[in-house]
């Protein structure tokens, strides 16, 4: 016996593009609220939630170190000569 409204040969045992767009035309109101309600919970938790900023850094002042010309630039900029115990204390 057919359903009134599908036609389906009676070889064809597979489903095809137009069963899934029939299956989510049928239920599309059902599909509409549950994204419409996961969106608006999550925007509700969004909004409700405390917001927590957290940053770090660190401030590294150069050291005065004689000298002009390149030498003396690569130093003021931390390129120079370091010593070990810069490195382990």
């Amino acid at each position: 016996m057919e359903e009134q409204g599908i036609y389906r040969p009676a070889d064809d045992n597979e489903i095809s593009l137009l069963d899934y767009w029939r299956v989510l035309w049928r239920y599309k109101w059902l599909i509409g609220v549950l994204c419409v309600s996961s969106v608006t919970a999550a925007l509700v938790a969004g909004l409700l939630s405390p917001n927590i900023y957290e940053s770090e850094t660190t401030i590294l002042t150069p050291k005065e170190v004689g000298g002009s010309g390149l030498l003396g630039a690569l130093g003021i900029a931390g390129l120079g000569m370091v010593d070990n115990k810069d490195f382990f204390h």
